[in-house]
Order: C-alpha cells, then sequence, then structure tokens
C-alpha cells in the first residue's frame, strides 16, 4: 500500500522536486496529494502544477503556532 504525503515548501521546489521525480521514476513509492507554500509566489508550485499535483496557498501567520494549528 502507497503512503500519502503533503509537501510543505516555501522557495525553488529542489528538494520536492527530486522526491517527485522520484515517484514519477518508482524509486518511492509514495503518492503527493498536495504541495503546500505560505508564499503564493514560491516556484515549487509551478514545479507541482507541472506534475499535476494539487498546490495550495496558506499564508504565513503573525503567530506561527496558529499558522501550524490551522494546517492540521
Amino acid at each position: 500500500m502507497k503512503k500519502s504525503i503533503v509537501i510543505l515548501a516555501s522557495g525553488s521546489g529542489s528538494l520536492a522536486q527530486a522526491i517527485m521525480d522520484a515517484v514519477n521514476d518508482g524509486e518511492l513509492s509514495t503518492q503527493i496529494l498536495e504541495v503546500i507554500s505560505d508564499k503564493p509566489d514560491a516556484r515549487v508550485l509551478e514545479r507541482a502544477e507541472k506534475s499535476g499535483i494539487k498546490t495550495f496557498v496558506h499564508p504565513m501567520l503573525p503567530n506561527r503556532a496558529e499558522w501550524d494549528f490551522e494546517l492540521m
């Protein structure tokens, strides 16, 4: 059974791209459900969309604990 994951990223997404490539190449048995970023202009969102992965922007809040709680 494949594990399902969500990727949190806020930058260019080079690590996220490596995970996406490993999934696409069959090297990693998982399903990426979504990529979430706190920055609407993060390149990782573009990379995910090109791979057919759902994206979501969750802007950072002044209180990090509240931001984390809202992700749950």
